[in-house]
């Protein structure tokens, strides 16, 4: 039985993590492993769903797996309908975090697909091969929802990956082309943080970790090869401040050819320490969540927050020169222009190297997704599931605050704008917001166009306080 593992990303400089383990767990499956062949194909969204098709039809696949995204999950359901009437018999499965939540209605949406996977589906996707294979039953399988002639059958449960160490290895026997890839590893699963606007639980309550042993194993054949990058794809990878400091040392111990690493973190939980240890890991580049700094916003999120412990450890990952990306997210419910300004102001004066400002994605399985009518939250029913308006933040307001946000990175590192509001004891977003106010026309703020228009306009402006 031929088997296609369909990964469209939007950019194959990533390895595919999730394809990578579900191939290796068929494989290494005693029963239907020898009796499948497995190909992983890697396609890019500007690809032509054309080509997509061809390549993943010419193999003549008896079922074809997608892992879904919110960045991709359109595409994928054309493609699957493309596919039933080029196959018609062929089965078409999909998993990951788009269709988890939601697989009744993505099933009764679109009668091309055949299988949803919730959740953690290595092994379960395995089980599903089995009963295509006549060795076990769809009925019989936790965490899927399945076609059964005109219904859908949503079997209960949504197995979880207890021992992360049962996962077998991706990469080590040299059959993932790795070279000026981006790498793809995780040292551990699941979050202790319940923040309503992240599915990063994976629909699963509870932390997990392979075993030191298994990730010092991993990182020594990643750390032989050359012309990669290594992005631990960890929830907060310093969570267990004592295993992240050894993976650490580890690293900086192994990494002759100095491999760069990515990675995300909670700066509240860096030390001194644990700062000197990320910078020794030649970790190059690592994602801060502010989000808010605003108290009832991050109460309605569930999101933590110690204002002061944030601020000494950025400070700390600053005294290392570590590139810092600190993120923001707009459109938080109880959000308003000035609270979310008050946060924007407070990034701004962290000076960060990388300031990034997410619109709210309303993002399927969260509990902002659940409490959405309640909360009054208006947003895109279409992915990525983008912020429209709330209570607090009307869509008028929403519009305004983005147009301060693209105006950011005109003003933030010119020294002349900077001066003009220490001097005036002012926050840069006023200036801004006093630029927007003497604008002919601005929008060209929101659709991306005339970047050369925007900035001198920008640079009149500037040069205008001197009057």
């Amino acid at each position: 039985m031929n088997i296609v593992l369909a990964a469209l990303n939007r950019n194959t400089i990533y390895t595919p993590l999730a394809l990578l383990y579900c191939r290796a767990c068929l494989r290494a499956d005693p029963v239907a492993g020898p009796r499948v062949s497995v190909e992983l194909k890697e396609f890019e969204l500007d690809d032509s769903l054309e080509y997509v098709l061809w390549e993943i039809v010419r193999s003549s696949p008896a079922i074809v797996a997608f892992s879904c995204y919110l960045w991709n999950i359109q595409a994928v359901l054309r493609l699957s309908a493309m596919i039933r009437q080029v196959l018609p018999s062929a089965k078409i499965v999909l998993g990951g975090p788009e269709v988890s939540s939601r697989a009744r209605e993505v099933l009764a949406g679109n009668p091309a697909v055949d299988v949803i996977v919730r959740g953690e589906g290595e092994f379960v996707f395995a089980r599903v091969v089995r009963a295509y294979l006549r060795l076990e039953a769809l009925s019989a399988i936790e965490g899927i929802a399945f076609r059964s002639g005109a219904g859908i059958v949503d079997n209960p449960g949504e197995p979880k990956v207890v021992s992360l160490d049962s996962l077998p290895g991706v990469y080590r026997d040299g059959t993932v082309e790795l070279a000026n890839r981006e790498v793809c590893l995780e040292t551990q699963r699941g979050c202790v943080f319940g923040c309503e606007f992240c599915y990063y639980n994976k629909g699963t309550r509870g932390w997990r970790s392979f075993s030191l042993k298994r990730v010092k194993e991993e990182l020594s054949y990643l750390l032989a090869l050359r012309d990669i990058t290594v992005y631990l794809m960890d929830p907060v990878f310093n969570i267990d401040s004592r295993r992240a400091k050894e993976i650490c040392r580890f690293i900086a111990r192994r990494n002759r050819h100095r491999i760069p690493f990515h990675t995300e973190i909670q700066a509240e939980l860096v030390d001194p320490e644990m700062a000197r240890l990320l910078k020794a890991a030649n970790m190059r580049y690592v994602e801060v969540g502010l989000q808010s700094t605003d108290a009832r916003v991050l109460a309605n999120v569930r999101r933590p927050l110690s204002r002061p412990r944030f601020v000494r450890g950025y400070e700390l990952l600053k005294k290392n020169r570590l590139v810092v990306e600190l993120q923001l997210i707009l459109g938080l419910p109880g959000d308003t222009p000035e609270s979310f300004l008050r946060s924007l102001d407070f990034a701004l004066e962290l000076d960060p190297p990388v300031l990034s400002v997410f619109k709210l994605q309303v993002l399927p399985g969260t509990g902002i997704r659940r409490r959405a009518r309640r909360l009054g939250l208006e947003f895109d029913a279409q992915p990525p599931y983008e912020f429209i308006s709330s209570p607090t933040m009307k869509l008028a307001d929403s519009i305004r605050m983005q147009k301060v946000v693209n105006s950011v990175s005109l003003f933030r590192r010119d020294r002349a704008a900077r001066r003009y509001c220490r001097a005036r004891g002012i926050p840069l977003t006023a200036l801004i917001l006093r630029w927007l106010e003497r604008l002919p026309s601005d929008g060209f703020l929101l659709n991306g166009e005339n970047n050369a228009a925007l900035e001198k306009e920008a640079k009149a402006f500037i040069r205008s306080l001197k009057k």
